[in-house]
C-alpha cells in the first residue's frame, strides 16, 4: 500500500515537472514569437477596483489556480502596457491566476512608498478573490517593479505569503540609480532619468513641485537639460537643493548633496531592497541583460554580491533583452549560439523555477 502511494506520488511528481516545463516553453514562444502568433488560448480578464487598487485579473479556464501579482515598471501605458498584457496572458493560460495592478504613481513615472503599499496590497487580496487558490502568491516584477517585488516580500504583512519572487532587470541600490542618471548622462536612456527625477521632484510642495513637472514634461527626451534650464531664485530651498542635486555631475558630491535634503537619504534607502535583503528568505530568481541601459548591469551585480551565500537566491545574466523586452535573433553565427541561445535556456529557467515553486507551494496541505 505504502510503496503504491510512493509510487503514484513520483507520477503525480513526474508529471507536474513536465507540465511546468512545457508550461514555460509555451510561455516563453508566447512572448518571442511576432504580434498576432498565438500559442495559448487567450484567458478569462477581469477589471477590478479593490480598495481603490485598480487591476486586471487573467483567470485561466482550469477552475481555481495558485496566484501571481505581475509588478509593472515606470510606464505611462500602466497596466495596459503590451507586453505587459502579453506575458500576464500567457502565464495565466497556464494555470495561474494573474493579477496586474496599477502601482502608486508609475503612471507618471514617479516612484514612491505607495507603489510599495498597492503592491503589498495586491498580494493579500489576490488569494481571496474568485477563481483563485487561497495559498503563497508569487511576485513577478519587471525594471522598478522587480524592486518593488522585493521590498514587498520582506513587508511584515506579507510574511508567509509570499511562494517566490522573479524580479527581471530590477536595481538595488536607489543611490546608485541616482548617481547613474546624473554623473554619467550617457550611460542610462531618457526615461530612466526622467523617473529618477520625477521622483525627487514628486517631494517638493506647490507651486515649486508643478514648475519642476512642468519642465520635466516639457523635455522628456532630455529631463536633466530641462531642470537646469530653471533658475533657483525663483523656487524655495528644498528645490533648490534638488535642483542641485540634478545638476550635479560629479559622483564625489552625490552623498553630501543628497543629505542636504530632508528625509532624502531615508526615502533612497527605504526603497532599496538592499534594506531588506536579510529578511529576503522566500525562493528568488534575478535576471538582468548584461547591456542593460536603463538600470545598469551593476545593480545585478552588486545584488549578487550581497546576496552571495545565500540558496534560496539564483542569478542569471543574458544578452537577449532590451532592459526587459526580449530582442529578436542575430543572424550572426557567433552571436546566435554565444548570446541569443545560452540566453534562452537561462530565461526558460528563470520562468520554470518560479512555476515550479508556486504550484507546490499551492499543493500542500
Amino acid at each position: 500500500m505504502t510503496q503504491s502511494t510512493g509510487r503514484g506520488q513520483g507520477r503525480s511528481a513526474r508529471l507536474l515537472a513536465a507540465s511546468d516545463g512545457l508550461s514555460s516553453a509555451a510561455i516563453l514562444a508566447s512572448l518571442l514569437l511576432p504580434p498576432g502568433q498565438r500559442v495559448l488560448r487567450l484567458p478569462q480578464v477581469r477589471r477590478l477596483d479593490v480598495d481603490n487598487l485598480k487591476a486586471d485579473l487573467f483567470l485561466p479556464e482550469c477552475g481555481p489556480s495558485p496566484g501571481i501579482v505581475l509588478a509593472l515598471g515606470a510606464l505611462r501605458e500602466g497596466r495596459r502596457y503590451e507586453l505587459l498584457q502579453k506575458a500576464a496572458s500567457s502565464v495565466s493560460s497556464c494555470g495561474f491566476a494573474v493579477l496586474v495592478p496599477e502601482l502608486g504613481r508609475l503612471r507618471r513615472l514617479v516612484l514612491g512608498g505607495d507603489a510599495v503599499n498597492d503592491l503589498v496590497h495586491a498580494a493579500l487580496v489576490l488569494p481571496g478573490l474568485d477563481g483563485v487558490i487561497d495559498a503563497p502568491v508569487g511576485l513577478i516584477g519587471f525594471s522598478l517593479g522587480g524592486s518593488l517585488a522585493l521590498l514587498a516580500a520582506a513587508h511584515p504583512r506579507l510574511q508567509g505569503r509570499v511562494a517566490f519572487v522573479a524580479a527581471m532587470g530590477a536595481y538595488f541600490r536607489l543611490n546608485d540609480m541616482l548617481a547613474a542618471a546624473t554623473t554619467e548622462g550617457t550611460l542610462l536612456m531618457p526615461p530612466s532619468q526622467y523617473a529618477i527625477a520625477a521622483s525627487l521632484v514628486a517631494t517638493l510642495p506647490d507651486p515649486d513641485r508643478e514648475l519642476l513637472e512642468s519642465a520635466l514634461d516639457a523635455g522628456r527626451e532630455t529631463p536633466l537639460q530641462a531642470v537646469s534650464r530653471i533658475e533657483t531664485g525663483s523656487v524655495g530651498p528644498r528645490a533648490r537643493n534638488i535642483l542641485a542635486l540634478l545638476r550635479n555631475r560629479d559622483p564625489s558630491r552625490i552623498a553630501s548633496l543628497t543629505s542636504a535634503i530632508e528625509d532624502l537619504p531615508a526615502m533612497l534607502a527605504a526603497l532599496s531592497p538592499e534594506s531588506v535583503i536579510d529578511r529576503l528568505t522566500v525562493p528568488i530568481w534575478a535576471l538582468h541583460d548584461e547591456r542593460d541601459r536603463y538600470v545598469p548591469f551593476s545593480q545585478f551585480e552588486v545584488l549578487r554580491s550581497a546576496a552571495a551565500g545565500r540558496p534560496n537566491w539564483r542569478f542569471l545574466a543574458t544578452r537577449v533583452f532590451e532592459h526587459t523586452e526580449p530582442l529578436p535573433p542575430m543572424l550572426n553565427p557567433r552571436r546566435l549560439l554565444g548570446d541569443y541561445l545560452p540566453g534562452l535556456i537561462k530565461l526558460f529557467r528563470f520562468v520554470h523555477g518560479p512555476l515550479a515553486t508556486i504550484r507546490d507551494a499551492a499543493n500542500r496541505p
